[in-house]
């Protein structure tokens, strides 16, 4: 199998294109950022919960508001 090298292409180019290896190179691209995300909203909640004193979130309001976004994000 010979691999073809093309030209780089500008990124605006390749996030507006409609093309199936276009879309599925953002898709994967975008999965791994909504993994690393969930993954840092999951660890922020695991450190609050370590420890009864330490408050690494101060308001519990933006415990739940996070909770939510991390529930949000790993659905997808």
């Amino acid at each position: 199998m010979v691999l073809e090298l093309r030209k780089a292409r500008p990124v605006w180019q390749i996030m507006f294109s409609t093309h199936h290896t276009d879309v599925g190179l953002l898709y994967l691209v975008f999965s791994l950022l909504a993994l690393f995300v969930g993954g840092a909203m999951a660890i922020a909640l695991r450190v609050e919960l370590f420890a009864p004193g330490a408050q690494l979130i101060q308001d519990s309001m933006t415990f739940n508001r996070l909770f939510t976004a991390h529930g949000t994000t790993m659905i997808f």
